[in-house]
């Protein structure tokens, strides 16, 4: 079938980005160290695994501590990522 479910894959998307982001078993599967830098680069490279998507046009990072979107997200020591939210939006032809 040729049908294609959107809300489905966004689901699948977010929640194969919150597994990602699991402080104890996301990043490389072992969990985040505390030396871990969050960046646009590091979420791009996750996204392209995910064969439901053909190309990412935007992507944004919001750093909730500082209440900026930014390139790159510095971990203090005492800090582990934490995924708030996720905005999947379908390119309009």
């Amino acid at each position: 079938s040729n049908y294609f479910d959107y809300e489905a894959e966004e689901a699948k998307i977010e929640e194969i980005l919150r597994e990602y982001f699991h402080p104890l078993y996301g990043g490389d599967g072992a969990g985040w160290q505390s030396e871990n830098n969050i960046s646009i680069g590091l979420i791009s490279k996750k996204l392209e695994t995910i064969d439901s998507i053909q190309k990412v046009l935007r992507l944004e990072l919001y750093d909730c501590d500082r209440s900026l979107v930014a390139d790159e997200i510095m971990l203090e020591e005492d800090e582990m990522p934490y995924l708030s939210e996720v905005k999947i939006s379908e390119k309009q032809y």
